[in-house]
């Protein structure tokens, strides 16, 4: 699920990077420095949003029972099944369901996630080895000379930092100067520098403490974990390329604005001077260098060479430019998101719940069992993570299907009739027309299909967004409830099961009880079961089972839902036995 979503929301990262760049070339000498470095801040959220724990729920536990066996859930006198009998009843479903194929399998996705860790791996152990390397040098380094530590000083005093706070040392297994350290911040001088003039020196200093002001070492192990953790995206290493060219570039004005104008040229000479010494630096280190490259050295002689401090109508252009492109950024954030499955997961916020412990009926399938109580507004609910976890609906949104079916009037009441195409069907209840009550009972997908295609996507997410349905995502396959994009938890199943038969939503009276009669399953000492069965298959293996219904008892209704996972044996049938041995258990059917 993890490496599926996470690809997908590179995507999007991708598409931001390549927008910022374009946005940085197109007004490459016309926006204020500190403000086009601050762009690259928008980027680094936008990395850390699939990151972030969607699946993190906190549940506003109003009560919490030990089990059944102690406490009847509602204690109104009803006669169930004696405590501890967990296998009540033996109950018979008609469960048709078919096979949803996939290109890209689970193993696919083992495969897929091995690679990922492998390639994440070895540029984390390249990472550890570098700063061991580094802890090593600092072990064996030496401390500076008077002439040194008085170059150093005076720099530190440009800046007004004090010297505690940053340390000097000199030593002779580096070839470039630079800092590190998040913690104890060290500027490590190499040791062959020391033939340089003393205004070179200062230059070199002063670039080091910028770094250390604009606190580039945090942003140096911020870049050097995103290349980690993305090390499959060319794109996004390039636009971290481009942050970390841009951190030094603006080091570089600092310190021009230090030594003023006048002397940028002798600055950019003392850049190129230390480039002709340095070595290649690795491309993902925690610590902020003076050499450069290259490609990095003629972006930064030619920043030195444009430098200008904007006033007025300049900071206006580049706080404007800089609102674009964090706008364009903040509407990829619920891409990513949604990408990774934030949406996953219905946070119960506002509801009253109460967990109860109903393991024994769940030994041999695991999953979630959801009673909803409208007379007081109550959830209970065994496994309260996984009752929360949205899943594909399968064929219990065909429920749904069919009322807003009705709502528009494709089928009515009186005259559900849908003639058969004559394809050939997986099962012989198929192969014939069908009206509402005979394909809601053998759970005929092409009937439901036909009226999904006539109700039309733009409808069938007006409808959804109305009746807050799970995730409401129909972007999926044509049949985007089975296994596909529409995505919905038991508590959510429960309360919109609940607003549709009590008419929340305003639908038809005479639709409503249609459907309530296409899903009447049984009646039973005056107890009448409603309730749909749905069951997810994929490339051949049943991943869940689910049952949604309600039932009507002395003139109250209790909404409940069962979810059932598994690698493979979940199916809705097995969900609707389960339901009835714990509604049997708790007197309620």
């Amino acid at each position: 699920m993890f490496i599926a979503g996470f690809i997908k929301s590179t995507v999007f990262i991708s598409i931001f990077i390549v927008f910022l760049l374009a946005v940085k070339g197109m007004f490459k000498n016309n926006i204020n420095f500190r403000w086009n470095f601050k762009i690259w801040y928008l980027l680094l959220f936008l990395m850390a949003v699939p990151l972030l724990p969607g699946e993190i729920i906190s549940l506003p536990f109003v009560n919490e029972f030990g089990s059944y066996s102690e406490v009847n859930i509602y204690n109104y006198g009803f006669q169930g099944a004696a405590a501890g009998d967990a296998n009540a009843g033996n109950y018979l479903y008609k469960d048709f369901y078919v096979p949803v194929n996939r290109i890209f399998t689970d193993d696919f996705y083992k495969i897929l996630w091995i690679i990922y860790l492998t390639g994440a791996a070895i540029l984390l152990l390249i990472t550890v080895k570098n700063y061991i390397k580094i802890k090593s040098i600092l072990k064996s380094s030496f401390e500076p000379g008077k002439s040194l530590v008085t170059i150093f000083d005076n720099s530190l005093n440009d800046f007004g930092i004090r010297r505690r706070r940053i340390k000097l040392v000199v030593s002779d297994s580096v070839k470039s100067p630079f800092l590190t350290g998040l913690i104890k911040p060290v500027i490590v001088f190499p040791f062959s520098y020391r033939c340089l003039r003393d205004d070179e020196i200062r230059y070199i200093m002063l670039h080091e403490i910028a770094h250390f002001k604009n606190k580039d070492i945090l942003n140096c192990l911020a870049i050097c974990f995103f290349q980690i953790v993305y090390w499959f995206n060319p794109i996004v290493h390039i636009g971290l390329r481009e942050m970390k060219s841009e951190m030094e570039i603006r080091c570089d004005r600092c310190v021009v604005k230090k030594i003023g104008s006048q002397n940028a040229v002798s600055y950019g000479m003392t850049i190129i001077k230390s480039a002709q010494r340095s070595v290649l630096e690795p491309k993902i280190r925690t610590y902020a260098a003076f050499g450069a490259d290259k490609c990095l050295l003629k972006k930064r002689i030619e920043g030195i060479a444009h430098i200008s401090y904007e006033r007025g109508r300049g900071k206006i252009k580049s706080a404007v430019v800089f609102l674009i492109v964090s706008a364009f950024g903040i509407c990829q954030v619920p891409f990513a998101f949604n990408a990774y499955g934030f949406n996953g997961y219905h946070k119960a916020e506002n509801e009253k719940i109460i967990i109860e412990d109903l393991s024994k009926f769940f030994n041999d399938s695991p999953g979630c069992f959801v009673l909803y109580n409208p007379q007081d507004d109550t959830y209970y609910v065994y496994n309260a993570d996984y009752a929360q976890k949205r899943i594909s609906p399968n064929s219990t949104y065909k429920i749904y299907s069919a009322v807003i079916a009705l709502e528009e009037n494709i089928i009515t009441p009186h005259n559900s009739f849908v003639k058969w195409d004559g394809n050939d069907n997986p099962f012989n209840s198929w192969n014939m027309d069908q009206d509402l009550k005979s394909a809601m009972e053998n759970s005929v997908n092409w009937y439901f299909s036909s009226l999904n295609e006539k109700i039309g996507s733009e409808k069938t997410a007006e409808y959804l967004k109305l009746i807050n349905y799970g995730n409401g995502d129909i972007s999926g396959s044509r049949e985007f409830y089975l296994e596909s994009s529409l995505r919905i938890s038991a508590l959510e199943q429960t309360k919109v099961l609940s607003n549709l038969f009590n008419g929340a939503y305003g639908f038809d009276k005479e639709n409503v009880n249609a459907v309530k009669e296409a899903i009447t399953v049984d009646e039973n000492n005056g107890a009448v079961l409603y309730g749909k069965t749905g069951t997810g298959n994929i490339n051949g293996k049943n991943v869940n089972g689910s049952f949604v219904g309600c039932v009507e008892r002395e003139g109250k209704d209790y909404f409940f839902a069962v979810n059932l996972y598994s690698s493979d044996g979940a199916t809705g049938a097995k969900a609707y036995n389960k339901a009835l041995e714990i509604l049997n258990y708790i007197g309620i059917y």
